[in-house]
């Protein structure tokens, strides 16, 4: 029986458009996973940074040793006034004391860490339970820097600073943990990345599909 030779290269091409129109649908359906990968990855990092307060105590350990950034970007000591004067009725300036020393700092960094650890954000906390453990964590400073203040060589003009500035990083993490606030923020982002990324699979299937008909539905 004699092969067509028309029939057999129509017969050919079918076949490689059919094997190229799969491997592009496989392609295709790949973006979504893809995607979805991409998305959590992104979700992970925006969930680490915004849980990662350790910048946050160190601008603070900064505020309490008087030091600001530079134009240059580097951390300098404040300057302040002495009080005096040189022989030309100049005022002498001097760096400006820190509100407490390396032992004070080391302490205050201690309280903080767990006051703005990734398990305190992710709690179950109500408002008075809120308050309640504010104001236990704040009372047990005042206490500690009270008692070792010449140990802390704190002069007293700079306790309420010193409490100010702990205050204002010791809060935060403490209010979203809210009602279980973070956790529920977290659950939302993950259901938007999954919808996000189960609708570009949907698109996917659809361009797939369409691309799909009009290759294999043409006439050669």
């Amino acid at each position: 029986m004699q092969t067509n030779p028309y029939k057999f290269q129509k017969d050919i091409t079918n076949m490689e458009l059919d094997h190229s129109a799969r491997q592009e649908a496989i392609n295709q359906a790949g973006i979504g996973d893809e995607m979805y990968q991409f998305q959590q990855e992104k979700k992970e990092d925006l969930t680490r940074w915004q849980q990662d307060l350790n910048e946050e105590i160190d601008l603070a350990i900064h505020t309490l040793q008087r030091e600001f950034l530079n134009e240059d970007g580097k951390w300098i000591k404040e300057i302040t006034f002495t009080g005096n004067y040189d022989d030309k009725n100049k005022p002498i300036y001097e760096e400006a004391k820190p509100m407490l020393n390396k032992a004070g700092i080391n302490r205050i960094r201690s309280y903080l860490i767990p006051l703005t650890s990734r398990n305190l954000m992710m709690s179950n906390y109500n408002e008075d339970r809120i308050f309640s453990k504010l104001k236990g964590t704040v009372k047990d400073l005042i206490i500690d820097i009270g008692y070792h203040q010449d140990i802390y060589e704190i002069e007293r003009g700079d306790l309420t600073p010193i409490i100010r500035t702990f205050k204002n990083i010791a809060e935060p993490a403490h209010w979203r943990a809210l009602n279980n606030g973070e956790r529920n923020f977290i659950n939302t982002i993950q259901k938007r990345v999954e919808a996000f990324a189960h609708g570009g699979t949907q698109q996917s299937n659809s361009q797939k599909g369409g691309m799909m008909s009009g290759i294999l539905g043409g006439k050669i």
